[in-house]
């Protein structure tokens, strides 16, 4: 899981997260502002849940969320890549407004 009170940010090069899940939430409810950037974000894992609360990716003009088996879109919140390209890849879209499975 990454909680960072709903920002993750960068100042360039490429940022590669691997994991069988990876979960994004701000349960903190912090507010957060996002920067251009040049950086790269590529997350990839069996499962990756978007959780509740507003969640930043700050400082990256590129954006690559891969779920190999499914992508929950869970709780009330959002994703803020500012002027990143962003893509989602997954073979399966859960969306619901209830926890994420555990």
């Amino acid at each position: 899981m990454l909680q960072s009170f709903g920002r993750l940010a960068t100042n360039g090069g490429t940022v590669a997260l691997g994991a069988a899940t990876v979960r994004l939430s701000n349960s903190s409810g912090a507010a957060t502002s996002s920067h251009v950037g040049n950086a790269a974000l590529a997350i990839a894992a069996d499962e990756i849940d978007l959780a509740s609360g507003g969640k930043t990716l700050a400082g990256f003009s590129t954006v690559a969320l891969t779920a190999r088996q499914v992508m929950t879109l869970q709780g009330s919140g959002s994703l803020d890549v500012g002027s990143a390209a962003l893509t989602l890849t997954a073979p399966q879209l859960l969306v619901g407004t209830g926890p994420c499975r555990q």
